[in-house]
């Protein structure tokens, strides 16, 4: 199967294409803020989950049955890293040639949160203080550094191998592949 065929790709654009749609919508009708909240992670996360298990069920046919954990696996981290590539890429764009603003309002709407969640936890005045002059001092550009977007490679490459993992698990074929039947017989 050709690389650009595979459900993997074709999938993970889709993906992709529907996290970049939602995200403009968001950032064209004044709504920024959505973005970094947890809502929309969460929901970004299901929605790729779903076309992930989706995607995997898709190649199974195309593998006519027989497919592995490891072809499931590679099949659920080409997926995921047209995703994350797709997200980097963008995300630069926005920041360097659309909105150079837009690194600014990001920390500014990350130190709301994080103050309102850290009160709601019950955490003392003196050290939700210590955690946003942490926040205010750094720069609003550090996330979109080439070393900020290694370390956050890093952590994804993690977090895609435990759910390609999971995805493969379930959607490996069941059936026993007729090359390796005999394999503990000869």
């Amino acid at each position: 199967m050709q690389f650009f065929q595979r459900p993997a790709v074709r999938f993970g654009l889709i993906c992709s294409l529907i996290s970049l749609v939602v995200w403009l919508a968001m950032y064209l009708t004044g709504n920024i803020e959505r973005v970094f909240s947890g809502l929309y992670v969460t929901g970004l996360m299901v929605i790729s989950i779903v076309l992930l298990v989706i995607s995997n069920l898709e190649e199974r046919k195309a593998f006519q049955g027989h497919y592995n954990f490891v072809e499931a696996l590679k099949s659920g981290l080409i997926f995921l890293a047209i995703g994350w590539v797709i997200q980097v890429g963008f995300n630069q764009v926005m920041a360097r040639a659309v909105d150079p603003e837009l690194p600014q309002i990001q920390k500014e709407i990350l130190i709301s949160t994080t103050e309102e969640r850290l009160a709601n936890w019950n955490m003392p005045q003196v050290d939700i203080d210590k955690v946003i002059d942490e926040m205010q001092k750094s720069d609003p550009w550090e996330a979109l550094s080439l070393t900020s977007t290694v370390k956050g490679l890093a952590t994804y490459s993690v977090v895609a191998l435990i759910i390609a993992s999971l995805v493969a698990i379930f959607t490996r074929s069941k059936k026993k592949d007729p090359l390796l039947e005999d394999f503990g017989n000869s």
